[in-house]
């Protein structure tokens, strides 16, 4: 693995050595990627989309576990049989059908369903197993549907002279994921979880508009997108 290491390391630092991109600072990256507000506009709401879809993690278990939900760990199991299974079945003949849907539309639809799966979570009864499920199943489908985007839009919005600062950019929306067990449980013990979930569901509805709104943003040209430092 150590040699394996290096050499990743070594081949790495030869490909990106010639980029104009190479030898910029965080700082340097930051303003550089800043100065295009619609990919901030995409960064805010892709960090704002994890932290609703990371709530099926340790806050919903929390709550299910709070909630006296009988049998917890076989609904638990379940839910994450669900989440593995649509996703390993659908995910290509998802994509192979919406191949041909407007990067926005797919976009829309996507975030209709996590929303959907937020509002299933905030009113099903912990004593059902049912909703859960289909909860699951359809944050599972958005799940499938809207991960593969973000790369593809990032390639796609990031100037060929600097992908590896956008790329290198996009991964601060992983902050969202990061963040969600300490936002999700502050607020499940001060509000509870429907209310836990209702505020996700409000999250997913900024986060359509964000995307909507980046779309109407001007992009700087590619020539200006140079750090110019």
């Amino acid at each position: 693995y150590g040699l394996l290491g290096i050499a990743f390391l070594l081949g790495f630092r030869r490909e990106c050595a010639g980029r104009p991109d190479a030898g910029l600072t965080l700082g340097a990256m930051l303003r550089v990627v800043g100065r295009d507000r619609a990919f901030m506009l995409f960064i805010l709401a892709n960090l704002l989309m994890m932290l609703v879809y990371a709530q099926v993690e340790s806050p919903l278990i929390q709550y299910l576990t709070r909630a006296g939900a009988p049998e917890v760990e076989t609904l638990v199991a379940l839910l994450v049989a669900t989440n593995a299974l649509t996703i390993i079945t659908l995910q290509f003949p998802l994509l192979h059908l919406t191949r041909r849907w407007r990067v926005s539309l797919r976009l829309q639809f996507s975030i209709l369903l996590m929303a959907s799966a937020q509002v299933l979570f905030a009113l099903s009864s912990p004593a059902l197993l049912w909703p859960w499920l289909v909860a699951v199943f359809l944050l599972s489908v958005g799940e499938a549907v809207l991960f593969p985007l973000f790369n593809v839009l990032i390639d796609e919005m990031a100037p060929a002279h600097l992908k590896g600062s956008y790329f290198g950019a996009s991964a601060l929306a992983g902050l969202g994921w990061a963040l969600s067990p300490l936002v999700g449980g502050w607020l499940l013990q001060v509000w509870g979880g429907p209310a836990l979930f209702a505020v996700m569901t409000a999250i997913c509805v900024l986060v359509f508009l964000l995307y909507g709104a980046g779309n109407r943003v001007a992009r700087p040209s590619a020539d200006s997108a140079g750090c110019g430092e």
